[in-house]
C-alpha cells in the first residue's frame, strides 16, 4: 500500500533507467541476487517466459547487482529477450531505496513487487532464504487481478 520509491539503475549499455520512466504502467519488479546462480537464473527465465501471457500495459524489470556485461552475456546465452535486465551494481540505489541490499554480501535479496499504474505497491514478496524460489503463481495472479481491477474502473 506504500508509494513505490523511485530508483536509478543501469541497463546493459550503462544507460540510467528510473522507475518513473514507467509511470502509468503496471510494473512487476523481479529482484534476484545474481542471474548467475541456479535459482536466480531459473527465476529470471521463468519471469521472461511469462511476458507474452500478461496484458500489454505490464512492464517487467529484472534487477540484480550483476554487472551490465554479465547481464548482457546471460540474456544472450539464455535467450532472455522479453524484458530488460537492469543492474544495481553502479549506485546500489535500488537496494538502498527498497531495503533489499544485503550489506555484507553487496547483493540484493530475492524479491518480487507489483506496482500499480498510480505508483502504489500492491504486492510484495521478500523470500526468506536466498536459495528459495519465490511464489511465481502468486505474483502473476496479483498482476492479472490488478489489471482486471484497472479495466473495471
Amino acid at each position: 500500500g506504500n508509494t513505490a520509491p523511485d530508483f536509478k539503475v543501469v541497463n546493459q549499455r550503462f544507460k540510467p533507467v528510473q522507475l518513473s520512466q514507467y509511470s502509468g504502467k503496471t510494473i512487476l519488479l523481479n529482484i534476484v541476487p545474481s542471474i548467475d546462480t541456479g535459482v536466480g537464473s531459473l527465476q529470471t527465465k521463468r519471469i521472461d517466459s511469462e511476458v507474452t501471457n500478461l496484458p500489454n500495459n505490464v512492464v517487467i524489470l529484472t534487477i540484480s547487482t550483476d554487472t551490465p556485461f554479465a547481464q548482457q552475456r546471460f540474456a544472450h546465452d539464455e535467450n532472455v529477450t522479453q524484458h530488460p535486465l537492469l543492474s544495481d551494481a553502479v549506485w546500489q540505489n535500488f537496494g538502498a531505496n527498497y531495503g533489499l541490499l544485503i550489506k555484507d554480501m553487496g547483493t540484493l535479496t530475492r524479491a518480487l513487487f507489483v506496482i500499480n499504474p498510480q505508483g502504489i505497491v500492491t504486492y510484495k514478496e521478500v523470500v526468506p532464504t536466498l536459495s528459495q524460489a519465490p511464489d511465481y503463481e502468486g505474483v502473476l495472479a496479483a498482476v492479472r487481478a490488478l489489471n482486471t481491477q484497472e479495466k473495471s474502473q
